[in-house]
């Protein structure tokens, strides 16, 4: 059986990285809170 990837590592950094942000009440994701 032959298994196809459908992750894109670039789209897997770009949100580890936002999740560092994510609980920062004074950052750029402050109005989601």
């Amino acid at each position: 059986m032959t298994q196809v990837k459908n992750v894109d590592p670039s789209e897997i950094k770009k949100f580890e990285e936002m999740a560092s942000r994510w609980w920062d009440l004074h950052g750029e994701f402050k109005p989601l809170h």
